[in-house]
């Protein structure tokens, strides 16, 4: 991705220009890794759509509910023939929230295909109310259905940390352990989640639906004026080889009433590079139909040009608020799993995304030879449109980064926090139906400042308005 109009090692919103991508791999895995997986677009068998019973789903009128439906193993499901995909899990489970904007009573219809099975429309009557009793009944019918996670349980860590080697902990399902003298808080952060115990995601990834333009997209009519804000760094002449982003999910909103038909969608990442680009972090995503918006996000990796969308990672749930981390870097398989450059014949692109609210669930794994593969020119935490313009960019919630590092290969890390480096601009964003929007260093108090000279440790993103 390319940056302009961006300070070194600094936080801001600028221009970006997006790359189309082309191409993808075979799956193939081992372990409780997801080795090199780009799983590609079902082909269904069966050309008509049967139809399921209705499920009936009852929620409180402007408020998101959290929403699990059982439908077939590994199905691809959309509300229209113009929707983004999602993705239901290994067991048939797929998740998303609805939010009715009127007391009544609507249809919408999930189309779910997978391979191998007869496609399937899935009748969903949603119910706006404030009968309690519906809501609840509504929730008890899908709380098992909540439960289900495909993959395997792991155990609490036991003995000394320090001891285990980096490959060891990425092999049990444990996470890349932080540095505890250079990152405390991440390190304690990680400790707690690993002695907590949790679920090894199960390796499967599918090819997404998102993707990037070709040419610089100019929002609001102006160069400089670009669809994304987060943090950065430039510095000239340095190469990066890392970078992770821990941040709470922010949700998405879609055009609200009475505007009842509409698709916004966004995305919150870490990566490094200009061409290639090497990413993972969240998909965001809401589509709005008769007046009920539905909201999904998803985990995804995309090394653009070879990924032609993002990749999504199916089995790990996400929610808006949760407490997750997408981290990407240049290892060495052979050394540990360390940082290295691409002049390495041993490189490989490595990713790793950790949801630390449900169940401390993890996912590791490689997206092929980073060998003599040329620029990482910068390493970035962004939330940005995506999909070329071809949806509204999401209105999103206040969030904020709750630990960002950007590592060069000179091992120089550019970490918030770091009150030296960091500056603070608010300039505007998005597509013409946004007015001013941004990012800034968030106070102890959670409110913006201009200060550089504060410690703080947070970058805050937010909507001022949305028209």
């Amino acid at each position: 991705m390319k940056i302009s109009n961006v300070r070194k090692c600094g936080i801001g919103i600028g221009n970006v220009l997006m790359l189309v991508v082309t191409g993808c791999s075979s799956p193939e895995s081992s372990g409780n890794t997801n080795s090199d997986l780009v799983a590609t677009r079902v082909q269904p068998t069966v050309a008509t759509f049967q139809q399921a019973p209705t499920v009936h789903l009852a929620a409180p009128v402007n408020k998101e509910t959290p929403v699990y439906v059982q439908v077939m193993p590994q199905g691809e499901c959309k509300f229209s023939a113009t929707a983004k995909r999602m993705f239901a899990n290994d067991r048939g489970i797929i998740q998303f929230t609805i939010n009715p904007m009127l007391e009544r009573t609507v249809t919408q219809h999930l189309l779910c295909e997978a391979a191998g099975a007869v496609p399937t429309t899935y009748p969903l009557e949603i119910t706006g109310t404030s009968d309690a009793t519906l809501i609840s009944a509504s929730r008890a019918r899908m709380a098992t259905l909540d439960l289900s996670m495909p993959g395997s349980l792991r155990p609490p860590l036991t003995g000394d940390p320090m001891l285990y080697t980096q490959t060891e902990l990425l092999s049990r399902g444990y996470g890349m352990r932080p540095d505890p003298f250079k990152h405390p808080a991440p390190y304690a952060k990680w400790l707690n989640a690993a002695r907590q115990g949790g679920i090894n995601v199960a390796p499967r990834t599918i090819m997404g639906d998102r993707s990037n333009g070709t040419a610089p997209i100019y929002y609001n009519g102006g160069d400089g004026q670009g669809g994304w804000s987060g943090a950065v760094d430039t510095e000239s002449g340095n190469h990066f080889n890392d970078a992770e982003i821990q941040f709470d999910v922010p949700k998405v909103f879609a055009e609200g009433f009475p505007n009842c038909f509409n698709h916004s969608s966004a995305s919150t990442w870490a990566g490094i590079g200009e061409n290639p680009v090497w990413q993972s972090g969240v998909e965001e995503d809401t589509y709005t139909e008769s007046c009920v918006q539905d909201s999904n996000y998803q985990a995804f990796y995309q090394l653009a040009p070879t990924d032609s969308y993002g990749v999504n990672v199916p089995n790990i749930t996400i929610r808006d608020g949760d407490d997750v981390s997408a981290h990407v870097w240049i290892c060495d398989p052979t050394v540990d799993y360390i940082d290295t450059t691409p002049s390495n014949p041993n490189a490989t692109f490595c990713y790793e995304f950790f949801n630390f609210t449900d169940n401390n669930a993890e996912q590791f794994g490689t997206r092929g030879s980073a060998y003599n593969k040329c620029c990482f020119g910068s390493g970035e935490a962004i939330q940005e449109w995506d999909d070329s313009g071809q949806n509204d960019y999401a209105q999103f919630n206040a969030f904020s980064t709750n630990y960002t590092n950007l590592i060069d290969y000179s091992g120089n890390e550019c970490s918030i926090g770091s009150q030296d480096i960091f500056t603070t601009t608010v300039w505007e964003i998005g597509s013409s139906s946004h007015t001013i929007g941004g990012a800034c260093l968030a106070g102890s108090n959670g409110t913006c400042n201009n200060n550089p000279s504060l410690a703080d440790n947070a970058v805050r993103f937010w909507w001022n308005s949305h028209q």
